[in-house]
């Protein structure tokens, strides 16, 4: 197989649309989200909500859980408590 046949396979896979949301919801709503680890919390009851149209910047210093953030929003990390949802349904 080509390598182009290949992408366009995978570009295929990636332009499509998740049906699974409703559109009428905030885009991204976090709330009282708290993730602990051995070694201690990397977040600590973190709310907020980003309607459509807002843009959100996720800032901070090493080990202050933006990458942990990134993996509750993405459902890579289910071991936390609180409540996260996409467009109105789960990560």
């Amino acid at each position: 197989m080509s390598i182009f046949r290949e992408f366009r396979q995978i570009s295929k896979y990636f332009g499509r649309q998740h049906t699974g949301h409703d559109d009428s919801q905030a885009i991204l709503t976090v709330q009282d989200l708290t993730v602990n680890y051995a070694s201690g919390y990397a977040l600590d009851k973190i709310s907020f909500e980003v309607q459509s149209g807002q843009r959100l910047a996720v800032v901070g210093p090493n080990g202050a859980g933006k990458s942990t953030l990134f993996k509750v929003i993405a459902g890579v990390l289910n071991n936390y408590s609180g409540r996260v949802q996409v467009s109105g349904g789960e990560p």
